[in-house]
């Protein structure tokens, strides 16, 4: 009996959220914050409808389709589970937007209703310009995907490839068994759960001795675009020619990825991000852990920190190309220190949660900058409608922060860069404390740290 009996739970527990991806939903739940991911394909003529809403398709019945359905014990881990194909496939604007409008009509695109539980859990949108021009956006959780699992479904979708989704659909399962599977998984993570208790109880003693202090007034905040859905954060994106950029980083003594780190830091030190007590800029990294491509994990990343001095990387990438190394053979190392501590999460209350997002960050200790870098990109992903586009960006959005978000955070800046047909982006949104925070103002900061590296780009408001 032991056998089949092991055997039922095993399959009734099966697709749940690793730790990591469960911690990303409890600060969802906590916070209201909403990370998303947004595609944007610019092409210099119509899009082919026809072609978008058949690669639309294409991605409803991809595995990448999916939601998060919370366990029915308080403590339990959540699964992964089909969503059904929404209602609406491209969502199409009748209305001509100016061409300098892109971002804008980006971000209203991001604001649209999006649920990584109830669904939709991502949109595709369709925008006419008055010089002809058109633009695709693609936008989804950050909850379902890291950038490398969103790109890979959309260039399956753009590709044909099949591959048939295996997550059981939202109710599958009966309330009883989904209980007796979930107190029986959290049952088996209790030595986890345990030794992970114990690894946070400093930080954690330390958060609620702060809490029971008397707390200073809040920060004055400027939020001059303060809206139902948030403070509104600036946002630009950087184009600059790919060969040019790598021939930058060898004049400098680096490489690529040292040249985004550089640039990173300065555009960090012109929005004020520099740490009190030294001057220095606190870098964090994404570096991608997927290999296989059934690896359900959301977020399939671990975290990296440097420390750059930002004053000399404009002239000398040396120095920030050691650290890199560094920091990347901690990594090897030492996989992921943190994620040892991730087993508590489906225990911790409040405090617990804010405790375990200031160790991850560090955002104790002052501002941080967090710079994903996804790499040279298939050539596929250009072909949304089947035709190769003008311009492709990846972005990262942040919907619903509030002032406390960002009083706690120290401001907010994320930069994500990407290449493909011989560009190099990097999009870049930000909020510094206490300024106006307008979009020319970021606009002018991207183009002065162009300046500052010798580069010729393009920078769209």
């Amino acid at each position: 009996m032991t056998k089949p009996w092991s055997g039922v739970l095993q399959r009734l527990s099966r697709h749940r959220l690793t730790f990591l991806d469960q911690l990303a939903f409890e600060l969802f739940r906590l916070t209201g914050r909403t990370q998303l991911m947004q595609c944007l394909w610019l092409y210099e003529k119509d899009v082919d409808l026809a072609a978008l809403d058949r690669t639309y398709r294409r991605l409803c019945a991809l595995p990448g389709n999916r939601l998060i359905e919370p366990s029915p014990v308080p403590f339990g881990r959540h699964r992964w589970v089909r969503a059904s194909r929404p209602l609406d496939s491209v969502q199409y604007n009748d209305e001509t937007l100016p061409r300098s409008s892109l971002l804008r009509w980006a971000n209203a695109h991001a604001r649209m209703p999006i649920d990584p539980v109830g669904g939709p859990a991502w949109l595709l949108g369709v925008q006419r310009f008055s010089d002809g021009s058109s633009a695709v956006s693609l936008v989804g959780s950050h909850l379902l995907f890291d950038g490398v699992s969103a790109l890979r479904s959309i260039e399956a979708a753009i590709d044909g490839t099949p591959r048939e989704s295996a997550y059981l659909p939202k109710g599958a399962r009966r309330p009883i068994a989904a209980l007796v599977a979930d107190l029986a998984q959290a049952l088996v993570d209790v030595p986890q759960t345990l030794r992970a208790l114990v690894r946070l109880a400093p930080p954690l003693a330390r958060r609620v001795a702060h809490a029971r202090r008397p707390s200073p007034p809040p920060a004055v905040l400027s939020t001059p675009a303060e809206s139902a859905d948030g403070v509104s954060l600036p946002a630009v994106a950087v184009m600059v020619g790919a060969q040019q950029w790598a021939q930058r980083a060898r004049q400098l003594g680096g490489h690529k990825h040292g040249l985004l780190l550089a640039f990173a830091a300065r555009v960090a030190m012109h929005m004020g991000r520099r740490r009190p007590s030294d001057g220095a800029v606190r870098l964090v990294m994404t570096v991608n852990q997927r290999r296989a491509t059934d690896d359900d994990r959301a977020l399939a990343i671990s975290f990296s920190t440097l420390t750059v001095d930002p004053l000399p990387v404009a002239d000398d990438l040396r120095s920030i190309e050691q650290s890199l190394k560094a920091a990347l053979r901690a990594i090897t190392q030492e996989p992921d220190a943190m994620a040892r501590l991730f087993p508590v999460v489906p225990w911790m209350p409040r405090l617990a949660t804010a405790a375990l997002l200031d160790q991850m960050f560090s955002y104790a200790d002052g501002a941080t900058v967090s710079c994903s870098n996804l790499g040279e990109l298939p050539g596929a992903l250009a072909r949304i409608d089947g035709t190769i586009c003008h311009r492709l960006l990846t972005r990262a959005v942040d919907v619903n922060v509030t002032p406390r978000d960002l009083a706690r955070t120290h401001g907010h800046l994320v930069i994500v860069s990407s290449r493909i047909n011989g560009t190099l982006s990097l999009c870049i949104e930000g909020y510094q404390l206490g300024t106006e925070n307008t979009t020319e103002q970021l606009c002018d900061v991207a183009e002065r740290t162009l300046a500052e590296f010798g580069l010729d780009g393009v920078v769209e408001c």
